[in-house]
C-alpha cells in the first residue's frame, strides 16, 4: 500500500526526517518497503499484514504515527458530531441473509452536477494508484482511501422499483461488470440485486449498467458490511482482486460504516452540488454482545516480556492506540472493533513491546528456563527402530493410507476393509489395512527405473475395523527386500537376499530392543499372499507375520525377483522397549565351548531346542549358536543334523570339565525326553 505523507500531515504532526519515520515504522511492525518522492511529496510502500486491515487506510497510518510520536490526532473522521437521521431514503432495502450482510447502509442524494474532481484529489489518487473517473466515483475512492472502508455509488434510475435486495445469485444468472466482463454467477456469489436482477457483486465490483454515467443525477451510496469468506471465494472463483474485496475479505469495521458514508455524503455534496433526500437507511440485526476485553497484570506483562515496565509505561502506548484501559495493577483493555486482531493478553504486550521498543528490555547474562521441552519416550523409541533399520541399509518410505479395493482384494488378506466416503481419485478409495500395498507399489516403481536391489521399510498407521465395528488405527513397521545383498561386490558376495536374511534383520530389531521371548512359528494357511510364512511371537501375543511374497502376487504387481516381507504392530513393541539400561561388569571367568551335533525330528523348531537348553543349563548356558544343518538319506526317516555351539559360563567360579560335562548330559537327557532329540551317532 502506498500512503503521501503530506496526507497523512492531514490528520498528525509528523517532525521527524522521512527516513527516521520509515526506520520506526519498520520497527514497529508497519514495514516500509520503499520510499518515493514526487515534486513536494514524499510516497511511502508499506507491506501491511493480513491481521491489521485498520492500517490500510491513511487515517490508520496517521493513528500508528500518532501513537509513536505521542501526538494528538488533528481530526478523526471517524467520530461523528452531528445527529444522523436514520429514515427517509427512497431507496428501500432487504437483506435476506444477515449471515452473508449483518449490516448494510446508503443514502440518496439528488441533483448532482458531475463533472472532473479538483486536480488535488486526482493528485492523491493517483499517487495510490487509482485513475480518476469523475468527481462521484473518485469521492469514493478518496474515502476508501482516507478511512479505509469500501464504498459503491449507484445511478438511482437504474435500480428497478427503488429497491436493492442483498441476495445470493440465482443459478444461471449473469452480469455485466465494470471492466466489461460478462459473469457467469450462481448460489456461491453475493449480489446486490434490484427487483429485476443483479447490479452489483456484494463487496467486489459494480455492475456496468448502474454505473455513474456523464447524465447521472441521482445516486444512491451504498456502504455495507459483507462476509470476508464469502467475498474471498467469489473474488477467488472470478480471478477479481479489487480496492474493495481486499478489504472485505480482511474484515472491514462494521463500525465504520455510517462515518464513512457521512464523510461521503460531505464531499459529494461539497464537489458534485446535490442534497441528500431523507436520512440514512441502516439495515442492522445488531446483537447484544459485551465489547471484547482483555484482562491482565502489570506483573505478568513484564514476566512475559521480561521488562520492568510501570503502569504508566503500559497504559500510555495503549491508549495512544486509542485502547481504553482501565484498573491498577490488574489492568482491563476494551479492543475497539476495528483491531479485529487483538484477542489475547499476548496481543496487548506485543502492542506494548513494539510501541515502547525492544531496547526497553533489559540484558541480562543470566539464561533461567522454567519448563524443558523434551521428546515423548514414544517417539524417542520409533526413532530407535528407524535408526536401527537405517544401519542396516533400508531406505524409509511414506506412501499415502490410500490404496483401491482391487489391491486390497488381490492380497486376499480377508478383512472387511475401511471405505472413505469421498475419496479423493476414483482407484483410491479404501483406508489401507496393511502397509505392505504401498510397498509393493514403491518396490515396482524403483524396479521399474532400474533399480533391482531393494530394501525399504515404512512406519505408519493401519485401519481396521475392531470386534465392535469401530475403525482401529494399529500403528506398524513393515519392510521388504529383493534383489542382490552385495551388487557387483569383488569378493563376489553378490548373492541374492533370502527369507533367512530378512529374519535375521528382525531377530536383530528384537536384540537391540532388548525384548525377550521372541519366536517365530511356522501357520499353514494364514496368508494367502505368502509362502515361507511365519507368525512372530512376543511370549504369547502375536506381533506380525515374516515370509516371501507368492508368485501369484508378484505376477500381479510386475515384480519379477523374489520378494521377502514383513509386517509387525508397535505398539507391543513400544510397552516393552525400555531406555532404563543396566550395565554388568565384564566377565572375570573364562567361557567353555561345547558344540553338539543333534539328530532333530522334521517338526521340532530351533526355538524350542533353544527353550530346552535353556532351562536345563543350569543358568551357565551363556551363549546358543546353531551354526549347521545337515541332511543325510543314512539318518533314518524324519530326522536332520542339528549343530550347536555352546557357550558355559560361571559368574562365581572357572568352570572345570566335570562341571560342563554334567550339564552337557542333563541338557541331552532334557532333549532326548522332551523332543525325541539324541546325540548324533546315539542314535
Amino acid at each position: 500500500m502506498k500512503v503521501s505523507i503530506e496526507w497523512l500531515k492531514e490528520f498528525v504532526d509528523i517532525d521527524i526526517s522521512i527516513d527516521e519515520l520509515a526506520r520506526r515504522l519498520t520497527e514497529q511492525g508497519v514495514s516500509v518497503e520503499g520510499v518515493e518522492q514526487i515534486g513536494e511529496d514524499y510516497v511511502l510502500d508499506l507491506e501491511i499484514t493480513p491481521n491489521r486491515p485498520d492500517l490500510l487506510s491513511v487515517f490508520g497510518i496517521a493513528r500508528e504515527i500518532k501513537a509513536m510520536l505521542g501526538k494528538e490526532n488533528k481530526k478523526n473522521p471517524f467520530r461523528i458530531t452531528e445527529e444522523v437521521r436514520t429514515t427517509g431514503s427512497n431507496i428501500r432495502v432487504k437483506i435476506e441473509n444477515f449471515s452473508d450482510c449483518p449490516r448494510y447502509t446508503g443514502c440518496s442524494i439528488e441533483n448532482i452536477e458531475l463533472g472532473s474532481s479538483p486536480d488535488w484529489i486526482k493528485r492523491r489518487l493517483e499517487i495510490m494508484g487509482i485513475r480518476s473517473l469523475n468527481n462521484v466515483v473518485d469521492v469514493t475512492n478518496y474515502i476508501l482511501l482516507e478511512m479505509g472502508h469500501p464504498l459503491h455509488a449507484f445511478d438511482s434510475e437504474c435500480i428497478k422499483g427503488n429497491k436493492i435486495n442483498v441476495r445470493r445469485a440465482k443459478e444461471g444468472e449473469s452480469i455485466v461488470t465494470l471492466d466489461g466482463e460478462t459473469r457467469k454467477l450462481d448460489s456461491d456469489f453475493l449480489v446486490i440485486a434490484d427487483s429485476e436482477k443483479p447490479i452489483a457483486l456484494a463487496g467486489i465490483m459494480g455492475g456496468e449498467k448502474s454505473e455513474i454515467k456523464n447524465e447521472t443525477r441521482n445516486i444512491f451510496i451504498e456502504s455495507a458490511f459483507f462476509s470476508p469468506t464469502l467475498i474471498r471465494k467469489g473474488a477467488k472463483r472470478l480471478n477479481i482482486s479489487t480496492e474493495s474485496s481486499y478489504r472485505f475479505e480482511r474484515k472491514a469495521d462494521i463500525n465504520s460504516l455510517i462515518p464513512a458514508l457521512l464523510r461521503t455524503n460531505e464531499l459529494i455534496i461539497k464537489f458534485c452540488s446535490g442534497e441528500m433526500k431523507g436520512g440514512i437507511t441502516d439495515i442492522y440485526k445488531k446483537e447484544e454482545e459485551e465489547k471484547k476485553k482483555v484482562f491482565f497484570s502489570i506483573e505478568w506483562l513484564n514476566g512475559f516480556l521480561g521488562s520492568n515496565l510501570s503502569r504508566k509505561e503500559i497504559i500510555e502506548p495503549l491508549t495512544a492506540l486509542d485502547l481504553n484501559v482501565k484498573g491498577n495493577t490488574s489492568l482491563e483493555v476494551e479492543i475497539p472493533s476495528f483491531r479485529r486482531d487483538i484477542g489475547i493478553k499476548e496481543d496487548i504486550a506485543e502492542e506494548v513491546i513494539r510501541m515502547v521498543g525492544f531496547d526497553s528490555i533489559p540484558s541480562s547474562n543470566k539464561i533461567t528456563f522454567e519448563k524443558v521441552g523434551s521428546i515423548p519416550e514414544n517417539s524417542l523409541k520409533i526413532n530407535k527402530i528407524k535408526n536401527y533399520f537405517v544401519s542396516l541399509g533400508y531406505d524409509e518410505v511414506v506412501n499415502i493410507s490410500f490404496v483401491s479395493n482391487g489391491e486390497i482384494n488381490t492380497l486376499k488378506i480377508g478383512k472387511e476393509p475401511a471405505v472413505i466416503q469421498n475419496p479423493i481419485t476414483s482407484n483410491l478409495t479404501h483406508l489401507r489395512p496393511t502397509l505392505i500395498i504401498g510397498l509393493l507399489k514403491t518396490m515396482k516403481k524403483n524396479i521399474s527405473i532400474g533399480i533391482r536391489d531393494v530394501r525399504i521399510f515404512e512406519l505408519g498407521n493401519t485401519f481396521v475395523y475392531t470386534s465392535q465395528g469401530k475403525i482401529d488405527e494399529p500403528l506398524r513397521i513393515s519392510g521388504a527386500i529383493s534383489g542382490h545383498l552385495k551388487n557387483h561386490d569383488w569378493r563376489a558376495e553378490n548373492r541374492r537376499a533370502d527369507y533367512y536374511d530378512l529374519k535375521g534383520d528382525i531377530e536383530g530389531l528384537f536384540d537391540v530392543s532388548r525384548i525377550k521371548d521372541v519366536r517365530f512359528e511356522k501357520k499353514e494357511g494364514d496368508f494367502a499372499f505368502l509362502i515361507e510364512g511365519s507368525n512372530i511371537y512376543i511370549e504369547n501375543d502375536k506381533v506380525g507375520f515374516i515370509g516371501s511374497l507368492s508368485k501369484e502376487i508378484r505376477d500381479k504387481f510386475d515384480l519379477l525377483e523374489k520378494v521377502f516381507l514383513f509386517e509387525i504392530e508397535l505398539a507391543p513393541l513400544l510397552t516393552r522397549i525400555s531406555f532404563d539400561y543396566k550395565f554388568k561388569p565384564f566377565p572375570r571367568f573364562p567361557a567353555v565351548l561345547r558344540d553338539l551335533c543333534l539328530l532333530v525330528p522334521e517338526n521340532v523348531t530351533h526355538h524350542q531346542i533353544e527353550k530346552i537348553i535353556k532351562n536345563s543349563g543350569k543358568k551357565l548356558v551363556e551363549g546358543i549358536q546353531l551354526f549347521d544343518t545337515y541332511y543325510n538319506k543314512k539318518f533314518s526317516p524324519g530326522l536332520r543334523s542339528f549343530t550347536y555351539s555352546l557357550t558355559f559360563r560361571s559368574n562365581n567360579e572357572t568352570l572345570n570339565d566335570a562341571r560342563v560335562n554334567a550339564t552337557v548330559e542333563e541338557i541331552l537327557q532334557s532333549l532326548d525326553n522332551g523332543l525325541g532329540i539324541k546325540l548324533r551317532g546315539e542314535e
